[in-house]
């Protein structure tokens, strides 16, 4: 595991270079760098003067400020990029960690709790928050957040109720963590997975499934312990984490009532319509007075016309409910799963085709791929009725999670986006939609429901939890697919499946090559990575299918007839004879795990690894090109100075520049400077 971590962040890790994507590179590196110099300054940084002409730093969650994990700044020896790198490959090894501790916890194998710990860690949604490291946190902490609630929520003997409720502490301790560490969404997620989970478990006891009763607690062996239920535990935890992280929170909390987040033009949920509703209502003239205007109309629009708007029409451009949706997941990304950068690579290059698809929004991760393997024993094992067993309950709701959180990701491409996109494939109208894109969705719904989910936004993080159950399952799949021929049939079956469907399609990619060659040169120009380069979206789409032709093909060979027979023609007995064992059972165990273990990971990191991408940190210390031309084209007077304050926002200042220009390398070519 630490050889493949170290695989991907190679360069950061021995190289005097840093990460150089999407806010790693222009947000985090600049804004710890200055909360690190305010540290070693001997200052306390609750105010930060260089944004937005001042703001308290106290209350921006992103700025990580009382976060413990961040003691690694305070490490002598090392660079500010080298403590940054370290910072953020601590969180990958403790994302891979908890996953093993948690299929170790449901009972599995050390060989499948170390594919857990590998696909989970090393996957597309979870490696690539390197570039946004707050939400690199959550991932981190998201297994061992579920590991105490399996401890509280799970079968417990009356000896050891007070570890159960120790574990009420850890659970309230981690989701501290995450809060201070920058993801409070995260910790609002392990709170709705609780409740799923208790809520399985009490389905299966109200239908007779007695495995899961837990004997009742007493107290000098006569008295139940009051007030000992699923729902109270989970709300201590909760409580202990609100405590712990109040520091962050009350601040946070306090501040968002003036952002964006809390100004809407229509009520996104139900709170928002409850408040608008009682202050109708209290601004209401008494019978005897004439009837006034509704104060809290918009424009003149009723309030059940509000209400329409905001909870059934799409959001208005420009505003935090728009940007809530931001990040969405199409689903005709979900083919990434099996096929690794089958839509094409964003960078260094721009080859990233599906851009051409006129739904395709802004993308979060440019990969969701976290092995062919894993998706295939994942599926193999995926339970989503009733159980029988603890084991199988725990699967179920590894089930349900990951198809929730899939279904969540796809926020913006709702119930409403699909009537729309049907109406305008049969020749109506598009241009006046029956509902709002994101109407019928999950995120929608919980964006209306739950209260407060809308001050959160961009659903594909949703696909961190998703990465997990996936997992886990594969984990359970493995140990599975050894004991049972029924599992290994099935992973045959599906291997042979895609190993066909690959086939056809690179048949039918070799043969439209002109056509879709046409097509792509309908792609929007990338702003930062330039036109889109045709051919190396073709020969991507031919790499990935070949790729996963491979790797199905070689699932198939492997899983036929008894499992562990086929490693290089020998029989699975041969290496008793200097591999100490119990049995042929256990040699298979051993061979097979260890060998689907490698193969993962190897093709994790030739799917995955070219995600993360350093630059020399000499790049952070010289000035910008804009800063040097606007040095040179401002007079030296104090009139000028004046006239261009230095509180202004970024915008101001360009445009107060009359002869700079904004570089045009994303409009005319898509590859590298020779």
């Amino acid at each position: 595991l630490l050889l493949v971590v170290s695989l991907f962040f190679w360069r950061g890790i021995l190289r005097d270079e840093a990460f150089a994507f999407r806010d790693a590179a222009h947000y985090y590196y600049p804004l710890f760098r200055w909360c690190d110099d305010q540290w070693d300054a001997g200052r306390l940084p609750l105010w930060n003067p260089l944004e937005n002409g001042g703001e308290p730093l106290v209350s921006n969650a992103t700025a990580s400020l009382f976060y413990p994990g961040k003691l690694i700044f305070a490490l002598p020896g090392l660079s500010f990029a080298k403590q940054l790198v370290w910072y953020t490959v601590a969180h990958v090894l403790l994302a891979a960690a908890g996953a093993h501790h948690l299929a170790r916890r449901f009972r599995l194998s050390r060989t499948a709790a170390a594919l857990a710990a590998i696909t989970y860690a090393c996957s597309g949604s979870v490696m690539f928050q390197y570039c946004n490291v707050v939400f690199l946190v959550g991932a981190a902490w998201l297994p061992w957040a579920l590991v105490e609630v399996d401890v509280i929520l799970g079968p417990c003997s009356a000896a050891d109720y007070r570890r159960r409720w120790r574990a009420v502490g850890k659970l309230g301790a981690i989701l501290a963590l995450m809060t201070l560490g920058g993801d409070p969404q995260s910790a609002y997620h392990i709170g709705l997975l609780a409740i799923g989970y208790a809520w399985l478990q009490w389905r299966s006891r109200r239908r007779g499934w007695k495995a899961i009763e837990n004997p009742k607690p007493l107290v000098s062996g006569r008295r139940r312990i009051p007030f000992d239920s699923p729902l109270t535990r989970l709300a201590a935890a909760a409580f202990v984490g609100l405590a712990l992280a109040a520091v962050q929170i009350v601040p946070a909390a306090s501040w968002s009532q003036t952002s964006d987040r809390a100004a809407y033009v229509w009520p996104r949920s139900l709170s928002e319509v409850t408040a608008e509703a009682l202050a109708v209502r209290t601004a209401e003239p008494s019978p005897s007075t004439p009837r006034a205007t509704d104060s809290s109309s918009h424009s003149g629009d009723s309030f059940w016309s509000r209400v329409r708007l905001g909870l059934l029409g799409d959001p208005v451009s420009g505003t935090h409910h728009e940007h809530i949706y931001h990040f969405s997941v199409g689903p005709w990304r979900f083919v990434e799963f099996v096929w690794p950068n089958l839509g094409g690579r964003l960078f260094p290059e721009n080859r990233r085709w599906m851009a051409a698809i006129p739904a395709d929004g802004r993308i979060w991760a440019p990969t969701l791929y976290l092995g062919l393997l894993t998706v295939l024993l994942a599926s193999a094992s995926a339970r989503w009725r009733r159980a029988a067993s603890l084991g199988s309950l725990r699967r179920q709701w590894l089930t349900w999670m990951i198809g929730l959180s899939v279904a969540g990701s796809l926020g913006w491409y709702g119930l409403g986006w699909l009537v729309d996109e049907l109406r305008f494939a049969i020749g109506h109208d598009a241009s006046e939609p029956w509902l709002g894109s994101p109407v019928g969705g999950l995120y929608w719904l919980a964006v209306t429901l739950l209260p407060g989910y809308a001050y959160f936004r961009y659903p594909a993080k949703l696909l961190t939890i998703a990465s997990l159950g996936l997992s886990l399952l594969a984990a359970y799949g493995l140990d599975a697919s050894i004991r049972l021929a029924t599992v290994r049939r099935l992973v045959v079956r599906r291997s042979l499946g895609i190993a066909l469907g690959s086939l056809m399609a690179i048949a039918g990619v070799i043969i439209l090559r002109v056509k879709l060659l046409a097509w792509f040169a309908s792609a929007p120009i990338d702003e930062y990575f330039g036109p889109l380069d045709e051919s190396g979206a073709w020969r991507d789409i031919v790499a990935a299918l070949l790729h996963g032709l491979l790797l199905s093909a070689l699932a198939a060979w492997w899983y036929r007839g008894d499992f562990g027979r086929r490693l290089l023609g020998f029989p699975a007995r041969w290496p008793c004879a200097w591999w100490p064992c119990r049995g042929r059972d256990v040699c298979r165990r051993r061979i097979g795990g260890v060998a689907v273990l490698l193969v993962t990971a190897l093709d994790l990191l030739v799917a995955n690894g070219w995600t993360v991408v350093t630059a020399p940190t000499e790049l952070w210390r010289e000035p910008s090109p804009l800063l040097s031309q606007a040095e040179s084209l401002l007079p030296r007077t104090d009139e000028a100075s004046a006239s261009l304050p230095l509180r202004q926002s970024r915008a101001m200042r360009i445009s107060a520049l009359d002869e700079w220009q904004e570089p045009q390398h994303g409009n005319e070519s898509a590859s590298p400077a020779p």
